[in-house]
């Protein structure tokens, strides 16, 4: 029985193992081509880095613009619209309303604050995009995304700031506490603040991109004023709070329009850090024109121990001294031809330098031994047959005509003895 019940065990693992195979549990995973061609590789292959971009179930498209165009048309638009705001601020004071007050008074205005708090959380969210974006670069080895959401987090804050109110209350309390005049200097020292973080968050990591240099320095101008503005001493006149005012609505749209590029070319272009252009270094030896237009080469420095005169036998004597073999440098021929062409037309212009410099021939001082015999001919070798005298270094069928086979195997045997000793060396020749 024992027996019948381990032959029954082994049928069923049989069947259990038929019925896996059947329903594919046990089927080999397919790898893909990819996977396949990346483990067929040998260790120690460089490969490249597959190209990172952002996943296709974000409708980032739709949000981020593409034509370079537009970006144009929303900077107009935002300045345009500053530009008026500005002008509303400066006609407010002298306008009795009560709506034009509550709209565009440069301190309590609800529509100033609003359009500076909607650009803020607007900057903010595409800063945001912008920072997670960049954590997906593979090169980004310094951590520099970690900018863009510090910036996001920045500009977060300070919209809520302005949106909820709580400037006022803040500034408020300050006075309560400090006095009026370490009130004001807060405000100044947040615009400080605030405005030198997203600069150097946004230049920092941007700055291959000449368009963003150009808002980021707006940026810093208009975080300038807006602190100066705040920190004037007669700070309810209208002219240093509307210029307070419009600064801060100049500063909220340089950091929206620097958001939204940035944005664009994470989104189309490519998720890595934008790499900074370099300037090639200027060579030393490159010609500069001057301001009539003729390339001047650098002079090198005189030895001040020379002295300024010499005399025609010092002269001679240096140039006796200092005498070279073969002809000039091709700078000096070059230089030399240039002026005898000055010479003849009857210019006055210094001799155009040449852009690439030419490296001289080496020069060779002249040496004092004796000079080397002239080589002498040898005379070609001979051979005396029946009296007549042939030459060995004709060719081999004019030398046996005419010859009987006696003399062909002489003649023939010499040239191989003569082929011998050319291929000997001289020094085996003489140990011989």
């Amino acid at each position: 029985m024992a027996n019948g019940f381990a032959g029954a065990g082994r049928l069923d693992e049989r069947r259990r193992r038929r019925l896996a195979s059947e329903d594919g549990s046990n089927a080999v995973p397919e790898v893909p081509e990819q996977e396949v061609q990346r483990s067929s590789v040998p260790a120690g292959t460089r490969r490249p880095l597959p190209q990172r971009q952002l996943p296709t179930e974000l409708p980032l498209q739709f949000v981020v613009p593409r034509p370079i165009w537009m970006h144009a048309l929303l900077g107009v638009a935002i300045l345009a619209v500053t530009v008026l705001l500005s002008l509303k601020m400066a006609q407010a004071r002298a306008d009795a309303s009560e709506v034009a007050r509550l709209l565009f008074d440069a301190q309590s205005g609800s529509a100033l604050r609003g359009l500076f708090a909607i650009e803020m959380l607007a900057a903010s969210m595409f800063l945001a995009i912008v920072g997670w974006a960049r954590s997906l670069s593979l090169t980004d080895f310094d951590g520099r995304f970690v900018t863009w959401l510090r910036a996001a987090g920045c500009a977060f804050a300070t919209g809520i700031v302005f949106a909820c109110g709580l400037d006022q209350a803040l500034l408020s309390v300050l006075v309560d506490v400090w006095g009026e005049a370490a009130a004001r200097l807060v405000p100044a020292g947040l615009s400080l603040v605030i405005g030198s973080e997203l600069l150097w968050s946004l230049y920092r990591d941007s700055r291959g991109s000449r368009a963003t240099g150009i808002l980021c320095l707006g940026l810093a101008l208009a975080s300038g004023t807006a602190a100066v503005g705040c920190a004037i001493d007669v700070l309810a006149d209208v002219s240093a709070t509307t210029l307070t005012m419009s600064a801060m609505l100049v500063g909220s749209g340089f950091t929206f329009l620097i958001a939204i590029w940035h944005a664009r070319y994470v989104v189309y272009v490519s998720v890595e850090p934008l790499a900074a252009k370099r300037r090639p270094a200027r060579k030393k030896n490159e010609a500069k024109l001057d301001p009539t237009g003729t390339a001047q080469l650098q002079q090198p420095p005189t030895d001040p121990t020379q002295s300024k005169s010499q005399t025609p036998a010092e002269v001679a004597d240096g140039e006796e001294a200092f005498k070279v073999v073969g002809n000039d440098s091709p700078e000096q021929q070059a230089t030399t031809t240039q002026t005898e062409m000055n010479t003849e037309t009857g210019s006055l212009k210094a001799p155009r330098a040449a852009r690439k410099k030419i490296k001289p021939e080496r020069r060779k001082a002249v040496s004092s031994a004796a000079p080397a015999p002239e080589p002498v001919e040898q005379a070609p070798p001979t051979m005396e047959i029946d009296g007549k005298t042939l030459r060995l270094d004709l060719p081999e069928q004019q030398l046996l005509k005419g010859l009987s086979k006696r003399d062909r195997r002489l003649v023939r045997k010499r040239l191989r003895e003569l082929e011998r000793q050319a291929s000997v060396p001289p020094s085996d020749r003489r140990a011989a």
